[in-house]
């Protein structure tokens, strides 16, 4: 068994920690943090938003087999295979923010020994992991190839399954300097991952791997963004037209919304991004704006009070980075619109933080935003809301309503690419 040092232990860096220790193997978090550091060493909750994870991180370190640290060379010399997974960012101008990555490599860098290996986890442009050779072989004094491995293997995993994804979802995705180092890494990612590993010629092949999966699916959310709006304007319903073409084994047409949120798929379009690529700069352009259209299309049937439901990216997962509400909320104030909001994941504060009034009921609202997809809002009684409402519209920014019984309330359904009731 191998001794892992994974470098972030946050959402996707602890659940992979705890795989492997599940596994027998030694891991060492790495962290910025002391006070997360503190807990998992206590074998303290730390990630209740992800399933099985503080379980399984109770029973790991009272095992010996998970320990957690701030001392990232130290973790480094006592590791044979060293883990990078932190964030990979977009700054204001849309270029790639690898300066965490940087560091990391900097400090691992120092601990790098004969034999081990590096991998990046996180997410990289493509040319990016192997760009950290020069400050690898700086810190060490090693030399890739003769002192240590080099390898990408993505991470594959969604906030709210990444211990399910990491064992057993998805095959793993491994691109290596040379044999030797996807040889034995394979042996180590197949003892966690029940599908196995795909072996990919280079580290560049692997990182285009996990990047275009991202980009792939933000194209595909544009075309369905904009063939709902032709719907639209032919008059026919978007939801049975997809559907039914899907039907077909070539079709693979995606839902459109009121947004595309979250810390990957707004993002990696960018790593790639270039003067050869206007279909995957057109297509972030469009789902981009599709928060503003969410929002004029409300105020444009005549809202003065909107009740947004859902503050997060997405249901089930509190994390806010590109939440479509984040822009829908003030696109409706700066048209003098009264804008309240709920999340159940959410605190009042947090609400506020939004620039909305928290709302637990429908009082005074002329209409409603649904844009993310928690599974309470299916459960919602929309008689007993209209009686409360003053307004009966319903917007479903992502299609988690059953339009029926919303009608059936007496209410008035919108969605992207709905037929006219």
């Amino acid at each position: 068994m191998e001794r892992i040092a994974i470098y972030g232990i946050g959402k996707m860096g602890l659940p992979l920690a705890i795989a492997f220790a599940n596994k027998g193997f030694k891991v060492t978090g790495v962290d910025v943090n002391p006070d997360l550091v503190r807990k998992i060493n206590a074998g303290k909750p730390c990630l209740a938003e992800e399933p099985g994870v503080d379980e399984l991180l109770a029973k790991a370190v009272a095992a010996g087999n998970l320990k957690a640290t701030l001392d990232g060379v130290a973790a480094a010399l006592d590791s044979e295979i060293i883990v990078i997974l932190v964030p990979t960012l977009v700054n204001e101008k849309g270029k790639p923010d690898l300066s965490i990555v940087r560091e990391v490599a900097k400090t691992a860098g120092k601990g790098l020994h004969q034999g081990a290996i590096v991998v990046t986890e996180c997410t990289m442009p493509p040319g990016e992991t192997e760009a950290l050779v020069p400050i690898l072989e700086k810190e060490s004094g090693l030399k890739l190839g003769k002192g240590f491995g080099l390898a990408h293997c993505p991470e594959r995993t969604s906030s709210g399954t990444a211990l399910r994804d990491i064992t057993g979802q998805y095959p793993k995705v491994i691109g290596a300097s040379d044999a030797a180092t996807a040889k034995r890494l394979k042996v180590v990612y197949d003892k966690i991952d029940a599908k196995g590993c795909i072996l990919v010629s280079s580290i560049k092949a692997a990182e285009c791997v996990k990047v275009f999966e991202g980009v792939y699916r933000d194209v595909n959310i544009a075309l369905a963004n904009e063939l709902a709006r032709v719907c639209e304007r032919l008059g026919v319903d978007a939801a049975e037209v997809f559907t039914t073409a899907n039907t077909q084994p070539y079709s693979h047409i995606h839902k459109p919304g009121c947004g595309v949120g979250g810390h990957c798929i707004p993002y990696y379009p960018y790593f790639i991004m270039g003067p050869d690529t206007p279909l995957i700069r057109t297509a972030r352009e469009t789902n981009d704006e599709m928060p503003r259209l969410t929002a004029q299309r409300v105020l444009s049937a005549g809202a003065k009070s909107v009740l947004v439901l859902g503050l997060t990216f997405r249901g089930g997962v509190k994390e806010f980075r590109k939440s479509p509400a984040l822009e829908i909320i003030p696109e409706l104030k700066k048209a003098g619109c009264r804008v309240f909001g709920r999340d159940p994941l959410c605190s009042d504060a947090e609400v506020r933080d939004f620039g909305a009034e928290p709302m637990l009921g429908f009082k005074a609202v002329d209409a409603v935003i649904v844009a993310a997809n928690h599974k309470e809002f299916k459960a919602i009684d929309w008689r007993a809301a209209f009686k409360e409402a003053r307004g009966r519209l319903v917007f479903d920014g992502v299609g988690v309503l059953d339009r029926k019984e919303v009608e059936k309330a007496g209410g008035t359904y919108l969605a992207w690419g709905a037929s006219p009731a």
